[in-house]
């Protein structure tokens, strides 16, 4: 949205840019003008995770294993952004947090054979849609439908 913004490129394009920041395919002087854009949203986007995640732990110790999923996590500053937080003064880690960007095979239960939702940004909807079919076909589905009704 902040390329699109910026430059007054339509959505599409502006996903295309952003694409070709992330895999380095862009010249030296291009690739500074997209982080540009992109630095301030970065931040922004930094202090609002340490925000929620500070409200979440409760003062307790945090997980050492972070996971970024999304388009965004694409971005060459992004794991390295999200490392950062164990400086923070607000947050509490026992041990240096490791970052990981999930990858849309990282999704249990989804086979993919469409060769459509091969990329970071389809993570969570895989998830999503992962998490619904093992609800509705679960192995104890007949022990759930029986609690279900013990409870009327």
């Amino acid at each position: 949205a902040a390329l699109a913004r910026k430059w007054g490129l339509t959505a599409g394009k502006a996903e295309r840019l952003k694409r070709a920041y992330s895999g380095r395919k862009l010249g030296a002087e291009a690739e500074a003008q997209v982080q540009g854009v992109l630095w301030p949203t970065l931040l922004r986007w930094l202090e609002d995770t340490e925000a929620a995640m500070a409200r979440l732990s409760h003062d307790e110790p945090l997980p050492q294993n972070l996971y970024l999923l999304g388009g965004g996590s694409a971005l060459p500053e992004m794991a390295e952004a999200v490392r950062s937080l164990a400086w923070s003064q607000q947050l509490r880690f026992e041990r240096y947090p490791q970052v990981s960007c999930l990858q849309p095979t990282d999704v249990p239960g989804v086979v993919n054979r469409s060769g459509r939702g091969r990329d970071l940004g389809d993570v969570s909807a895989l998830a999503l849609a992962s998490w619904v079919a093992e609800q509705q076909w679960s192995s104890d589905r007949p022990a759930r439908i029986l609690s279900e009704l013990c409870q009327e």
